[in-house]
């Protein structure tokens, strides 16, 4: 959805309400790229040990995954549940978009490699038809922590196609910051 201003809350709630009910915008019953999506994806390193996956975990939690210079939610901090509607918004020049997505699945395993994160899929008004994933895992046996985000999209709206090298770099840009806002929320919490 393109709008002249940022959306009021107002606007926002009435999408949620709207879009609860409505089909992904794409088809992807085993969680793989269709054809002729584009396939993304970023790891960093977090740290080492429990201090540091309880830390990631915390800042997937509280969204921090998202890069505030780029991206705003709606809802402030969505709850992270399956079904669970958020949009993202992105101002670009006069424009804003809102994206709307749906948590479709929700990963929190222990076991030799303790893992946490969700996914989400894009729902009718996003610019772009797709899914991504953020998860942070810890490898017990290296104790190594990394975040990982992983997305496939394809335009849905003809100025994202006009537009697609910039969309291209946009999103690059947005998995680059991402990491680094998960790796400045862990390096953060080790300080305190």
């Amino acid at each position: 959805m393109f709008s002249w201003r940022k959306p009021t809350d107002a606007v926002m709630q009435q999408l949620a309400d709207r879009l609860r009910s409505e089909s992904l915008t794409y088809n992807s019953p085993d969680g793989c790229p269709p054809p002729r999506f584009s396939d993304d994806r970023l790891s960093v390193i977090l740290g080492a040990g429990p201090a540091s996956f309880d830390a990631a975990r915390r800042a997937i939690q509280d969204w921090k995954m998202f890069p505030t210079v780029m991206a705003g939610l709606w809802p402030a901090r969505p709850s992270i549940q399956p079904g669970e509607v958020v949009h993202v918004l992105f101002q670009a020049g006069p424009l804003w978009t809102t994206n709307s997505c749906r948590i479709l699945r929700v990963i929190d395993e222990a076991g030799k490699t303790a893992r946490f994160g969700f996914v989400y899929g894009t729902l009718p008004g996003h610019v772009e038809r797709g899914e991504e994933t953020f998860l942070v895992e810890w490898d017990r046996a290296t104790d190594v922590v990394t975040y990982s985000l992983r997305a496939f999209s394809r335009p849905a709206h003809w100025l994202v196609w006009l537009r697609y090298p910039y969309t291209r770099l946009q999103q690059a840009r947005f998995r680059r910051l991402s990491g680094q806002s998960m790796q400045a929320a862990v390096q953060a919490e080790a300080k305190t």
